[in-house]
């Protein structure tokens, strides 16, 4: 007995990296997530009129883009799963569509010059095997980011799988198929060569992050004004990160469906009205408003990060993710903006001491994640996203209707209040928020017997993935049963 138990000690605390084997299991669940699962109906409008793009761009069209797809939306191109109104237009920016319609360029080419009517299952598999070769290239660079922080490439390599296998990542962006995976990598680009001290390849990279989406701004601003305290400087370095969203604006500014879009849009899904719906009442006689909580957290933050004269890494990855845990709180997200919250967290489980709490609280918080959306987007974001996948629609394979065991299984539970997961999810952010701040104190003052409390546990890195995992376990048993 005492030798099993020795063994699985010696197996779980770790003195080394990942093993190459554990990398492989990390891609593979990877390589499973993307071609079992998709949500079709946004992924298959993307995809096409990323198409489009590729048609506008060798038809000289590129600059009224989306003047074109407003007239594919309202002639009903679109119209077996998207109503022939603008919300079947384009609502991403144009470098989106460029990227996916770069991706898919060799087979467009030939599917054009040869009239072969390719199947979009064909343009799904490559974007989605896109979408696997940037999740394991991004593991690569927080390796890179680890090692040019620490000389212990065995924290870097942990911190690298425990991105690889982020359950957050796998089920908002590679099982979802949203496009904020290039976001996420060009931010993490944009950190490994502010690492390096390349300042100029750093706001290269956050200006083509905040292109391709504009919220992960809210996560680059904390990181500028912590490192950077003369104004003009700060300035400088704030236009040229903006620059890719100032220059497509300025472009397209030209084309009218561009601006229709965008007015359809933020009237019909109110993104900036969703900055204002958790706040407190400001009164005064006829001006009646909402004060923001998260707006005065994202200023208390952004104050703290300007006031600290000292960069200290742990501070770089601290404070954006203090600011994504707000977001999180306060703010009505959509699932796939969850990606944002993993860089930061991921990134400062090389600084933190208390790696298995930490562990647990990014289990439960991903297994809230998933139950929130499947809630909150119910028959979309849920189960039935496996008939969408490459692999099922390949071999036939379609969650069984009746939903039997689903049904079962929903019978032998009590009546939960839905409002205990929402609330469950704020109190797991406020959790993981105060073991970073604890961590980033505790570093200050004892920075070496910090670094001496700081243990891996190959338990805790892998039971994380249980959420993900568990998620796509049950979709195919549903298939089944």
């Amino acid at each position: 007995m005492q030798k099993i138990k020795k063994y699985f000690n010696d197996f779980n605390h770790v003195t080394a990296g990942p093993c190459r084997a554990e990398y492989i299991v990390g891609a593979l669940i990877v390589i499973a997530a993307a071609f079992m699962f998709c949500f079709t109906k946004d992924f298959k409008l993307t995809v096409t009129q990323s198409l489009d793009f590729n048609d506008c761009l060798f038809h000289g069209k590129l600059f009224r883009y989306y003047s074109e797809i407003n007239e594919l939306a309202l002639s009903g191109h679109y119209s077996k799963a998207w109503p022939q109104t603008l919300l079947a237009g384009a609502n991403y920016s144009i470098i989106n569509y460029a990227t996916v319609g770069l991706i898919c360029l060799p087979v467009y080419i030939f599917d054009r010059l040869f009239d072969l009517s390719v199947s979009v299952l064909v343009y799904e598999a490559i974007v989605k095997a896109a979408f696997a070769a940037i999740m394991i290239y991004m593991s690569k660079i927080v390796f890179d980011i680890g090692k040019i922080l620490k000389s212990d490439e065995k924290d870097a390599g942990w911190t690298a799988l425990c991105f690889l296998t982020s359950p957050v990542f796998l089920f908002a962006s590679i099982i979802i198929s949203h496009l904020d995976i290039f976001s996420i990598l060009f931010l993490l680009l944009g950190i490994k060569y502010m690492a390096k001290g390349n300042h100029w390849l750093e706001l290269l990279f956050f200006m083509l992050a905040a292109s391709y989406k504009p919220f992960v701004l809210l996560g680059i601003i904390p990181i500028l004004l912590l490192r950077e305290k003369r104004i003009l400087y700060l300035l400088r370095d704030a236009v040229a990160v903006m620059f890719g969203i100032l220059l497509q604006n300025v472009v397209y500014s030209f084309d009218p469906g561009y601006q229709e879009t965008q007015k359809f849009m933020s009237e019909t899904y109110g993104f900036i009205g969703r900055f204002f719906g958790v706040g407190f009442a400001f009164k005064r006689n006829c001006y009646d408003s909402t004060v923001s909580y998260f707006i005065v957290a994202f200023v208390l933050i952004c104050t703290a990060a300007y006031m600290i004269r000292k960069v200290r890494w742990e501070l770089v990855f601290a404070l954006p993710f203090m600011v994504m845990g707000a977001f999180v709180m306060f703010v009505q997200w959509h699932p796939n903006w969850m990606v944002l919250v993993v860089p930061f967290g991921t990134l400062m489980l090389l600084y933190t001491c208390n790696i298995r709490i930490t562990c647990i609280f990014e289990c439960l918080f991903s297994l809230l994640i998933i139950l929130v959306t499947a809630l909150g987007w119910l028959h979309n974001y849920d189960v039935r996203m496996l008939n969408g996948g490459v692999i099922p629609k390949l071999l036939g394979l379609e969650i069984n209707k009746n939903y039997m065991i689903h049904k079962v299984l929903l019978r032998k539970f009590p009546d939960i209040p839905i409002d205990i997961y929402s609330s469950l999810l704020c109190g797991v952010v406020l959790g993981m928020i105060g073991v970073f701040a604890y961590d980033c104190i505790k570093r200050k003052n004892m920075c070496e017997a910090a670094e001496k409390m700081r243990k891996w546990e190959r338990y805790a890195v892998w039971c994380r993935v249980l959420p993900a995992i568990g998620f796509m376990a049950y979709s195919l048993l549903i298939c089944f049963l």
